[in-house]
């Protein structure tokens, strides 16, 4: 062994010329002025927003008589213990 493989010695090198397909493309500035505005600002004004309105607290809407919480729920009873 040599050193040398077949694929090294059957297949060399070869130069291949390099042709850009296309040119670049150079950078051609817009001939009209920057005005720095957006489609989307020209297109979507600002509306203005409705005033936020507070719920109304009536007497009625609220329990007149507050009992301490007992701990109870649907889990809790109905659930079955496994051991």
């Amino acid at each position: 062994f040599a050193g040398q493989s077949t694929y090294s010695g059957a297949f060399n090198p070869k130069e291949v010329t390099y042709e850009r397909v296309r040119p670049d493309n150079a950078y051609k500035p817009s001939k009209d002025m920057f005005d720095g505005t957006t489609t989307n600002r020209t297109d979507f004004q600002p509306r203005e927003t409705p005033a936020v309105i507070k719920a109304v607290r009536q007497a009625g809407n609220i329990g007149g008589e507050q009992h301490p919480f007992q701990g109870a729920s649907t889990y809790k009873d109905d659930f079955a213990k496994m051991a």
